[in-house]
């Protein structure tokens, strides 16, 4: 029989730190508000293949991206932002066309970076007046839902090196960077191995409405390292390492994983091509080393874009892919020392060229958007399944009990330990209830030393044999996700029954939605932005996960002040009726959640935790 409990237990233990979701118009409206024309449609499919070329190893030019940064001090007398946008846009075309071995990309920086309606339009209607103008046009995405709003306008995309970002990137239409720090470059090849792979994953269709989307793979993605290192030989190291890495690392099924649609032994236009990116690259060395470290002009950033070297290797004895691109972020007032560095660059390239050019095969299909993309099925509303399966009085008491103790032992208030218990991934629920049957007797004789929590694993890390009780929950690649939701759902009643608090990790931000009235403790991954977004709107206390090293964001830069999950960074969601949405969250000092994330990397808060640890034998690492 369906239950009457009442909605208020729910209320109490679920958004608390969520201000509003506001309703998020469907990508299909703006479609018909901003619509592109069979113009525009063949300057973007002519002008991916076109990037593709470059990347395969199949053309001798060289792909440049500038991304310029407008303030108003850059705007004329009566210009609009986006009209300035476009002026310096025109400016770039010119400057590159006179140059036919560079292919120019711009990817525009928007000035409303607040997740909203407008934030959408506005950016539809930049990419429409670049490719109106002749100018392809790229973005970078840090979600999984304005793609589907302005993909059929891409010739590129730049995606962070991020789990729940490379299962997007696998069904990106267009050619695609995955990016990283060149210091890490390992990082950035586990990225596109995973990114090569079909996915599974929780998106929004053109609807508006949550859906579960099956990708094929993109074959075509590759690497984008970020701070070129000063110094040749260090970035011919780095492209070495990611290229290692990749034969190392291999996908499932025995494909390898390649950074970009060219598979075979490099020919001799591929070896040409790849002589005149490393004489670029050097200067492109040269550019970075005018940068604020090297006395020049601040605020000049260079991104090296990796193509294909399968067999190949770089000039001077260095191996590994050649560079294929470069990405320039700039501000607008540095725009004429822009134009040189463009002259030196199409110089450099020039110097290598080949002089025959391959044509790539021309696609047969006229659409842009959902290339990789076999379907979309429905995914079944959050507020569907809280009304199927509801949380009961007991469970509601227990959540907010188990929380309050939680930000206590956090915030140091009651000199107790948090055990944070259980596999990583769930496999069976009859042994996960029975599991948590014993650990409740266990939990109850140390409840005045130790907080215990149960981690319940739902979803396994991108690429792994199998995705975990969520996405999979047959075990046989049927991605019945909607019934893992269910499954899930219950087993989480079923552990709160025990009177045993529960802890889940987040990978996106579509699956809270569906648990977060059970959870007593919930983490992310302290590396994307989007997640660490997803935090401060959570209503139990959460956790920012890294391995180990200091916390980064998901283009290697440290995590600075800017980047506190408690500060106000509203972003895109879902609502309980499945629609996506912005969510606004509210700015909550004195919140659990919040003292949780303050403390808990701090010296300060792990002392005594340490010094009890050591007594037990245990050790607890350094903050």
């Amino acid at each position: 029989p369906r239950s009457t409990t009442p909605r208020r237990h729910q209320v109490m233990s679920s958004d608390l730190n969520v201000e509003s979701i506001g309703a998020l118009i469907p990508p299909s409206c703006v479609f018909e508000e901003l619509p592109a024309d069979l113009a525009v449609y063949e300057h973007v499919v002519a002008a991916r293949e076109a990037v593709l070329s470059i990347l395969a190893g199949h053309s001798d030019r060289f792909l440049l991206i500038l991304q310029p940064r407008l303030g108003p001090s850059d705007q004329a007398d009566g210009e609009s932002a986006a009209d300035a946008a476009l002026r310096l846009a025109a400016d770039a075309k010119a400057a590159c066309d006179a140059h036919p071995q560079l292919q120019l990309l711009v990817l525009p920086t928007t000035t409303d970076t607040t997740p909203s309606n407008e934030a959408l339009r506005s950016l539809r209607r930049s990419l429409l007046a670049l490719n109106r103008h002749g100018v392809a046009a790229a973005a970078a995405f840090a979600d999984t839902i304005t793609p589907q709003y302005v993909s059929d306008l891409l010739a590129y995309a730049c995606v962070p090196a991020s789990s729940a970002m490379c299962e997007l990137v696998s069904g990106l239409s267009m050619p695609a960077g995955v990016e990283g720090s060149a210091a890490e470059p390992e990082r950035v090849a586990t990225a596109l191995g995973l990114a090569a792979q079909s996915h599974h994953f929780l998106g929004v269709s053109s609807a508006g409405l949550c859906g579960i989307v099956e990708s094929t793979g993109h074959p075509q993605a590759h690497a984008v390292l970020h701070s070129l290192p000063a110094g040749g030989n260090k970035l011919a190291d780095a492209a070495a390492r990611c290229s290692t890495a990749l034969g190392e690392g291999g996908l499932s099924g025995g494909r390898r994983a390649c950074t970009s649609a060219c598979a075979s032994a490099c020919d001799s236009a591929c070896a040409s091509a790849c002589a005149s990116a490393w004489v670029a690259c050097r200067t492109a060395v040269q550019l970075a080393e005018a940068g604020p470290q090297g006395g020049g002009r601040p605020g000049l950033a260079l991104d090296a874009l990796l193509g294909a070297a399968p067999g190949g290797a770089a000039p001077g004895g260095g191996g590994g892919a050649p560079l294929k691109g470069l990405r320039v972020d700039f501000e607008a007032a540095q725009w004429e020392e822009v134009k040189g560095r463009i002259e030196e660059v199409a110089g450099a390239v020039s110097a290598g060229l080949s002089g025959a050019e391959q044509a790539r095969r021309r696609a047969t299909a006229q659409t842009t958007d959902n290339l990789r993309i076999r379907s979309v099925r429905p995914l079944l509303p959050p507020a569907i399944l809280t009304e199927e399966l509801p949380q009961l009085a007991a469970h509601a008491a227990l959540v907010l009990r188990s929380r309050q103790q939680l930000g206590e032992a956090i915030r140091g208030e009651c000199g107790k330990l948090v055990a944070l218990v259980g596999p990583p991934l769930l496999e069976n629920d009859a042994s996960v209830v029975e599991f948590a049957a014993r650990l409740s007797a266990v939990a109850a004789e140390v409840s005045d030393t130790v907080v215990v929590v149960l981690r319940c694993g739902l979803a396994a890390a991108a690429g792994a044999a199998w995705g975990g009780l969520l996405k999979d929950p047959d075990r046989d690649r049927s991605f019945r996700i909607n019934e893992g939701l269910r499954r899930a759902r219950r087993l989480l009643l079923s552990v709160g029954a025990l009177g045993v608090p529960a802890a889940v990790e987040f990978g996106e931000t579509v699956t809270p939605q569906y648990f977060a009235d059970l959870l007593s403790w919930a983490s992310v991954s302290a590396e994307s932005r989007p997640l660490s977004n997803l935090v401060a709107g959570l209503s139990m206390p959460a956790g920012l996960r890294a391995a180990g090293a200091p916390l980064q964001r998901e283009d290697g830069a440290p995590l600075s002040s800017e980047d506190d999950p408690s500060g106000r960074a509203d972003f895109y969601g879902v609502t309980a009726h499945g629609i996506a949405g912005t969510v606004m969250k509210l700015l909550d000092t004195h919140s659990p959640s919040s003292s949780a994330r303050e403390d808990m990397y701090s010296a300060a808060s792990l002392a005594p935790y340490r010094q009890a640890s050591h007594s037990h034998g245990a050790q607890v690492p350094p903050p």
